[in-house]
C-alpha cells in the first residue's frame, strides 16, 4: 500500500472491519450484523474485553479462508477472505468466525489444555464415524496441518468442547434473532451455522488437517459429519428448539456440492469487491 493512501475503518465499540467499502450499503449493514452478534455472546464478549477486536478483508484464493492472531493487549485480529464475506451467509460466517476466535485464542487460555494436548501429542485417535472400517481410521496431531486442529475434532478433548459450546451458544443467538423476527435474520442461519461446525470437524478428522483432500472422500467425510452431528444432537437437552434446526444428515453428493461451491465462489468475480479502495490523502 503506498505510504500516502489512507483507509477508512468502519468501528463499532470495540470491533472493526479496517478495511470494509462501507459505502456499500449490503456490505455495511451485512458487517453491523456480523459486530452486533460477536458483541452478544457471552463468551465472546468477554475473551475480547475492551480490547480492539480487527477484521481485515484479504483477496484469498489458495490460502485458508481465515486466521487469527491474539496480540495480548493489543487487540486480536482476525484476517478473512473477502470472497467468504461476500458470498457465504451470516450463519457460515459466525460458523468461520467461531473456529477462528472460539477454537484457537479463546480455547488456548483454558489452563487445562496445554497439559492435556501434551499428552496426546502423537497419539493416534479415533476418527468418529469411521471406527468400523476394516482399518479404523485415526487422526493424529503429529503430520497434521494444525494440531490444535486435532485436538478440537477429538470429542473427549477441552478444546473440542470449547469449540462446540461457543457453536451452540452462538446457534441460541440466531435463533431467536429470527424467531424476534430482527431484520433479515432466518431460522436458516442456524442451520448453516451448524452446517459449518459439522463440516469444518469432518473435514479435520478425515484428513488430519489437510482439509482440501476431504473432497476426495465425500463417502468418509459425509459418515464424520453424522458422526460428530449425533454426538451434537446428544449433548442438546430434548426440549432445545435448536434441535429442529440442526442440518439434515450429510451424503457424498452433499460433501460433493460443499466443495464445488467454494470452488465456485473462488473462481467466480472472486475480486474483493468488499474491499475499500485506498484513498490518497
Amino acid at each position: 500500500m503506498p505510504q500516502d493512501a489512507t483507509i477508512t475503518a468502519f468501528r463499532s465499540g470495540a470491533y472493526e472491519f479496517t478495511n470494509l467499502k462501507h459505502t456499500d450499503e449490503t456490505y455495511r449493514d451485512k458487517a453491523v450484523r456480523i459486530i452486533d452478534l460477536l458483541r452478544r455472546h457471552d463468551t465472546v464478549r468477554d475473551f475480547i474485553g475492551g480490547r480492539p477486536c480487527r477484521i481485515t478483508l484479504h483477496l484469498r484464493t489458495t490460502e485458508t479462508p481465515a486466521d487469527v492472531i491474539d496480540r495480548g493487549e493489543a487487540g486480536v485480529d482476525i484476517n478473512l477472505a473477502s470472497y467468504y464475506f461476500e458470498k457465504y451467509d451470516i450463519g457460515h460466517i459466525m460458523g468461520m468466525l467461531a473456529h477462528e476466535i472460539g477454537l484457537h485464542p479463546l480455547a488456548s487460555r483454558n489452563t487445562n489444555i496445554p497439559d492435556e494436548e501434551e499428552m496426546f501429542a502423537g497419539v493416534p485417535l479415533a476418527v468418529p464415524g469411521l471406527t468400523d472400517l476394516r482399518t479404523p481410521r485415526t487422526m493424529n496431531t503429529e503430520g497434521a496441518g494444525q494440531a490444535d486442529h486435532i485436538m478440537a475434532a477429538f470429542p473427549s478433548s477441552t478444546r473440542h468442547g470449547i469449540y462446540r459450546d461457543i457453536v451452540v451458544s452462538m446457534a441460541g443467538i440466531l435463533r431467536q434473532d429470527a424467531a424476534a423476527g430482527v431484520e433479515g435474520a432466518q431460522p436458516r442461519d442456524v442451520t448453516d451455522l451448524i452446517d459449518c461446525y459439522l463440516m469444518d470437524l469432518a473435514s479435520i478428522a478425515v484428513t488430519n488437517d489437510h482439509r482440501m483432500n476431504a473432497a476426495t472422500e465425500p463417502g468418509h467425510t459425509a459418515k464424520v459429519f453424522n458422526a460428530y452431528k449425533q454426538a451434537l444432537l446428544a449433548r442438546l437437552p430434548a426440549d432445545s428448539p435448536l434441535r429442529a434446526l440442526v442440518p439434515s444428515d450429510k451424503s457424498m453428493f452433499g460433501v460433493i456440492n460443499d466443495f464445488r461451491r467454494i470452488g465456485t465462489y473462488l473462481a467466480i468475480n472472486n475480486r474483493g469487491d468488499s474491499i475499500q479502495e485506498t484513498d490518497p490523502t
